[in-house]
């Protein structure tokens, strides 16, 4: 090759070919910079994670959903009873009820405090359980919780139940 011409090294074959070439004379490949970069399967799985990990994200900062703790005063028990299942196995306890969400917003998922007093007032014992259900915005809905394995206390003379955690249904 004459002194002036100016080379380059082909990065499929490693031989030296002129500057201008747009097809390898050894290899046969071609020295597009777009076309080598989609033969790269690596730099491809590269660029398709980190579109993926992008489209992700966004969706993630947009549908994140509220927090209950900013809504639960607004999301209230109206009334609870309480009554004894007595199965072959075990004594149960179910809870129900109605309770009304004053909040814009539907929540799923919740879970309830439950508080047993006896006839004094005084509080005896606390538990907790969970419904699946959707509690639709400005509506009421029942509710019912099964305590298993769990027999009601003579001196248990009421009972109030709490909600204490749901989650958005828009969230992931």
């Amino acid at each position: 090759m004459a002194e002036n011409e100016q080379t380059k090294v082909c990065p499929h074959c490693a031989e030296t070919i002129k500057t201008a070439a747009k097809v390898c004379p050894f290899c046969q490949n071609s020295q597009s910079f777009w076309i080598n970069l989609v033969r790269d399967t690596s730099l491809t799985i590269y660029a398709g994670t980190l579109v993926i990990l992008c489209f992700v994200t966004t969706v993630y900062l947009l549908e994140r959903g509220r927090s209950f703790s900013d809504y639960h005063e607004q999301v209230v028990v109206l009334d609870t009873h309480m009554a004894e299942e007595v199965t072959d196995n075990s004594t149960n306890v179910i809870v129900f009820g109605m309770l009304t969400n004053r909040t814009a917003y539907a929540w799923d998922e919740l879970g309830f405090q439950v508080r047993f007093f006896d006839k004094g007032g005084t509080l005896t014992a606390v538990t907790s359980g969970g419904n699946d259900f959707t509690l639709l915005p400005h509506s009421e809905h029942a509710f019912r919780l099964t305590l298993y394995d769990r027999k009601i206390n003579p001196l248990y003379a009421s009972v109030k139940a709490y909600v204490r955690s749901a989650k958005d249904p828009k969230e992931w």
